[in-house]
């Protein structure tokens, strides 16, 4: 039993890493994608965000990495170095995704509201919920299986009700890079490096989200078919 958890595990980690591995990958290729594009990520979130009339938001940068997000307790869109200063088509994508989300917030979005938390507890969730479950099964204590379960479910339950949000952000995006009149003017080519990586994000979002579902339906599976065939053996 504890061979297959395992096994099962490192799958959906393997699955969840190959997701995150085509973000990242989408990154690189269009962060190449200069054609047309003479202003950096943090010039055109600026427009975006006066062009909804949300100019009061700030956009600062320093981070490292792929941090990008927007602060709603701070009012401010934070991008990551190469995000703030490049003129790519990458950088413009995910500046403006963050834009998405500050507009958003701006329009009263309710989900919003609670976002933040829920991204915050779907990682503490989704890191706390497989050592919970190794550890009640090597304990062989049910109780403690129980609370890895339970994690996973309340980590499934935040990815989905977050999901709608991030793939809302997306899609302000790319309106208001595609048809808004404040808008850079890009070449096609840049435009479909827009949009590759802003699908390869909405695809890790989904991804995670369906990949819990599953885990969580193969969890309760094996827990019905365990506990059916321990009534059966005690009826014998």
């Amino acid at each position: 039993m504890l061979t297959s958890y395992i096994a099962l595990i490192v799958a959906v980690y393997a699955i969840e890493a190959l997701a995150l591995w085509r973000v990242r990958l989408a990154y690189s290729r269009c962060a190449c994608c200069t054609e047309g594009v003479e202003e950096a990520g943090a010039v055109v979130a600026r427009r975006m965000l006066r062009a909804y009339g949300v100019d009061e938001v700030a956009v600062h940068g320093g981070e490292q990495g792929l941090s990008d997000r927007y602060d709603r307790d701070e009012h401010a869109v934070v991008l990551s170095d190469e995000v703030y200063s490049s003129c790519n088509a990458a950088a413009l994508a995910i500046a403006c995704h963050e834009c998405g989300h500050a507009c958003q917030d701006a329009e009263g979005v309710r989900m919003l509201r609670g976002w933040g938390l829920l991204v915050s507890a779907t990682r503490v969730l989704a890191s706390a919920w497989v050592f919970v479950l190794i550890l009640g099964i090597a304990m062989d204590a049910a109780s403690v299986c129980v609370a890895g379960v339970a994690a996973l479910t309340l980590a499934v339950a935040c990815s989905l009700i977050a999901l709608p949000v991030e793939l809302d952000a997306s899609k302000r995006a790319l309106a208001f890079l595609e048809s808004c009149e404040e808008a850079p003017v890009l070449p096609e080519q840049t435009m479909r490096a827009v949009r590759e990586v802003l699908r390869a994000a909405a695809a890790s979002y989904l991804a995670e989200s369906l990949l819990g579902i599953l885990d969580l339906a193969v969890r309760a599976t094996s827990s019905f078919v365990h506990e059916g065939n321990t009534g059966s053996n005690s009826a014998h």
